[in-house]
C-alpha cells in the first residue's frame, strides 16, 4: 500500500471516528495531498548523493474553501504532514525533520484552486523525540546524528516479511511518520523505538496503549539480541541479524 492510500484510509478512519461535521469545502482532502506531493517534487533539492524534500508547506484556500475545513484543520494538517513523510520515505528523499503543513485562508485564491508553497527550513520538528537530545545531537547544525542500524532486520511471525533497519534510531507505530509501519489498530501511533546505543541493539516504548513485549516480558526499555521476538501490541516480530528470511 503506498503512502496516498494510507493517507485516504488514516483520513476516513478519522472522519469515521471524530469529525461530525460534513465537509462544505470544493477542495477535497486527497487532492491536498496530491498537490502537497507535487509541491514536494518541484521544490526539492539535489545534492551530492541525495536529494532533499522541503520540510515546512503552506496551503492557501479560497475563504470558502477554508471555511469547509477549519471544524478539522489541525487534524487534517497533521494527517497531511504524515503522508508527506511517507512519500519523502517511499522516494528516499531526506529530510531536516518531520514535515508540517499549516493550511490558512486567502481570499486571492479561487474556489477549488489552492495554492502550496513548500520551502526547506531549519526548524525544531513538529513533533519531539520521545528521548531526550545528547550533548553530541545538541552540536549538531542541521540533521540530527542517526548512527546506523545495519546489519539487522525484524521479521513479522505471522506471515515472514521482513524489513531491513537502516538508521539509528527506528521509530516503530501506526503513524504514517513512522520508519516501520505496522497496520493494526493494536498498535499506537507511535509505539517504540530502536536505537544503536555503545554496540548495542535497544527497544524503547514509546508510552503506548497496550505495550512492549520481549520474549513475553513487558518492557520499558530492553538490549535486543538476534532471535529475540518483540511483540507491539500483539503484533510479534523477531529481529535477525542480516536481511531475514
Amino acid at each position: 500500500m503506498d503512502a496516498l492510500a494510507r493517507f485516504e484510509d488514516a483520513l476516513e478512519e478519522a472522519l469515521e471516528s471524530s469529525f461530525t461535521r460534513v465537509m462544505r469545502s470544493q477542495i477535497q482532502p486527497v487532492e491536498l495531498a496530491k498537490r502537497l506531493a507535487r509541491a514536494m517534487e518541484r521544490e526539492r533539492t539535489v545534492g551530492p548523493g541525495e536529494v532533499w524534500a522541503p520540510n515546512q508547506y503552506e496551503v492557501r484556500l479560497s475563504p470558502r474553501d477554508y471555511a469547509g475545513l477549519e471544524s478539522f484543520r489541525q487534524a487534517l494538517e497533521k494527517r497531511l504532514a504524515e503522508y508527506l513523510a511517507a512519500y519523502a520515505r517511499e522516494r528516499e528523499f531526506m529530510l531536516l525533520n518531520a514535515p508540517v503543513v499549516t493550511l490558512m485562508a486567502d481570499g486571492t485564491v479561487g474556489d477549488g484552486r489552492p495554492q502550496v508553497l513548500a520551502e526547506l527550513a531549519d526548524v525544531p520538528a513538529a513533533r519531539p523525540s520521545p528521548q531526550p537530545q545528547s550533548a553530541e545531537m545538541g552540536r549538531t547544525a542541521r540533521v540530527p546524528i542517526r548512527k546506523p542500524l545495519a546489519g539487522f532486520s525484524l521479521v513479522w511471525l505471522a506471515d515472514g516479511r521482513a524489513q531491513t533497519l537502516g538508521r539509528s534510531p527506528t521509530t516503530l507505530g501506526r503513524a504514517l511518520d513512522n520508519d516501520v509501519i505496522l497496520d493494526d489498530r493494536r498498535v499506537s501511533r507511535h509505539h517504540a523505538q530502536i536505537s544503536m546505543e555503545a554496540g548495542g541493539v535497544w527497544l524503547t516504548d514509546l508510552a503506548s496503549a497496550n505495550g512492549t513485549w520481549v520474549n513475553g516480558q513487558r518492557i520499558v526499555r530492553q538490549a535486543l539480541k538476534p532471535g529475540d521476538v518483540v511483540s507491539l501490541g500483539g503484533v510479534e516480530l523477531v529481529l535477525k541479524r542480516g536481511r531475514g528470511t
